[in-house]
């Protein structure tokens, strides 16, 4: 099931859970879920607040027109996302020593996944993480990450902007020419 598919159906979960298709998109899709998280919450806030008014012997009701702007607010606000996209990372002799996600859920900025294994130890395990857009030349220094005794890590950026990446590296932070780990 395609995302453009799923969305309509979204709201479909908050009764049914039975539809395997939409479930299985919508446990890939970050946008999704947090469109279903932002459903749920709607919808708990309306139930509690039937039940209150259920148990009050006052007759106030909430408008319906507040409740139609709340459901209209969690279904028009825009979700912004890029598809994930997904970058080997090799060794200096080209042996696949990772992977790096791109993708974005923010209108300015873009979110980096980076998962590192059998990184080769240069004098300390903390390293620099750059990248490089193809808008300017120049190297961009995401963040600094930490590798265990097997030169193993996962580590997680947020980058600004929504530049188009084309390349991610990964240095010891005192020789940033020795390059570890390259897509």
């Amino acid at each position: 099931m395609t995302h453009e598919q799923a969305w309509p159906h979204l709201p479909d979960l908050l009764v049914d859970r039975d539809d395997h298709s939409l479930l299985s998109h919508v446990a890939t899709c970050h946008s999704c879920q947090q469109q279903v998280f932002r459903l749920n919450r709607v919808d708990r806030v309306l139930r509690t607040a039937a039940a209150k008014r259920r148990g009050s012997h006052s007759r106030k009701r909430i408008p319906v027109a507040i409740i139609a702007i709340a459901a209209a607010i969690v279904v028009i606000v825009p979700t912004w996302r890029v598809e994930p996209s997904v970058r080997v990372l090799h060794n200096g002799v080209g042996a696949t020593v990772g992977r790096a996600t791109l993708f974005g859920s923010k209108p300015n900025s873009l979110d980096i996944s980076l998962e590192l294994h059998g990184v080769k130890m240069t004098g300390g395990d903390t390293y620099v993480v750059w990248t490089q857009s193809a808008e300017s030349p120049q190297p961009v220094p995401v963040g600094r990450l930490m590798v265990d005794a097997s030169g193993s890590c996962r580590a997680h950026f947020t980058v600004p902007g929504r530049s188009s990446w084309t390349r991610l590296w990964v240095t010891p932070p005192s020789r940033p020419t020795l390059v570890v780990a390259t897509t």
